[in-house]
């Protein structure tokens, strides 16, 4: 057979991913999606476990403490138990994959003691890895929200200074304000002009993925771009920071101080380090040409940036197929 029958649920652009090219590479096969109950893996997404769905499923496996073993795919609603493919979890999400059934998952969780477990952040799918054979349209994935995909080489060079040479604004995007992001938008409100882009401040765009602008465009006309992650969590380190880095800005960010297993912290500003003082001196600090000074040589990696173990991953959930 020169083909592997999938089928995908919960699942984003899941066909543009570093795992799906990888699949396609390594197998030598062509992937043809399939009808869930026909195929041989199944990719499983994390896009169903805020649902009211899989909230009552929680509740009623608890209550009732049912033993899923015995209804194989309950956790996919259905309760045809001769329904059984090998099984992929893939998510960008900081999400524990509870109550779902799988043989190898792929997610940005750290220190995962499982060799049937591969931590991807979601900033490495959105490099542009045609040097590996693996090539994707422009404005898949993160690349039509930011108006490019990543250069591998630009992570080893320096910021530069051309962010001080921009006006001392700072933009946000964003499509909420929730904790911190309010109380932090509200700070910089009070010490610097700040701009907001994104369905938050614009109630005609629907979602990210309909902006009428790329991130790269905008943040062009600011020195600063307030970029926090939604919670502190290990691994959780997603495309902010390097859209803010590869657009010339200066990344502000807040993140889990774990941030630097991806990322130079000496490359931008992570206001944990502030939270403590309520962030007293930062904004004196970013009005200060010597501390901005300290960014202009520090490039955004400081080790080396390869699919080596993506790879041998994916080798291994091959051979098990």
């Amino acid at each position: 057979m020169n083909e592997i029958k999938y089928s995908k649920i919960w699942c984003h652009d899941l066909e543009n991913t570093i795992i799906f090219k990888l699949f396609e590479k390594e197998s030598g096969k062509r992937l043809i999606q399939v009808k869930i109950d026909a195929c041989d893996v199944l990719f499983i997404g994390p896009y169903d476990f805020n649902t009211i769905r899989r909230k009552a499923l929680k509740k009623i496996v608890y209550k009732f403490n049912i033993n899923l073993e015995k209804f194989k795919n309950l956790d996919l609603y259905k309760l045809d138990r001769k329904f059984n493919p090998l099984r992929i979890f893939v998510s960008h999400e900081p999400y524990v994959p509870e109550l779902i059934h799988y043989d190898f998952s792929v997610t940005p969780h750290l220190s995962i003691d499982d060799n049937k477990h591969l931590r991807i952040p979601s900033w490495k799918d959105y490099i542009d890895w045609s040097n590996e054979g693996i090539f994707r349209e422009q404005g898949t994935l993160n690349s039509k929200r930011l108006g490019k995909f990543y250069n591998l080489e630009d992570f080893h060079k320096p910021l530069g200074n051309s962010f001080l040479k921009k006006p001392r604004k700072a933009c946000i995007f964003t499509s909420h304000l929730k904790e911190p992001r309010k109380s932090l938008f509200s700070l910089f409100q009070k010490n610097f002009e700040i701009s907001g882009f994104g369905p938050y401040f614009d109630k005609t765009i629907v979602n990210h993925d309909s902006n009428p602008f790329t991130k790269n465009e905008i943040m062009k006309d600011f020195a600063f771009n307030l970029c926090p992650h939604q919670l502190l969590y290990p691994g959780f380190y997603d495309e902010k920071v390097p859209d803010s880095f590869f657009s010339n800005c200066l990344p502000i960010t807040w993140a889990d101080k774990n941030i630097d297993i991806d990322f130079n912290p000496r490359a931008f500003v992570n206001l944990l380090d502030y939270a403590k003082n309520s962030y007293e001196s930062l904004f004196d600090k970013l009005k200060s040409d010597n501390f901005l000074e300290t960014f202009i040589d520090e490039p955004l990696s400081l080790g080396e940036i390869n699919l080596e173990k993506e790879t041998k991953f994916i080798k291994r959930v091959i051979s098990n197929l």
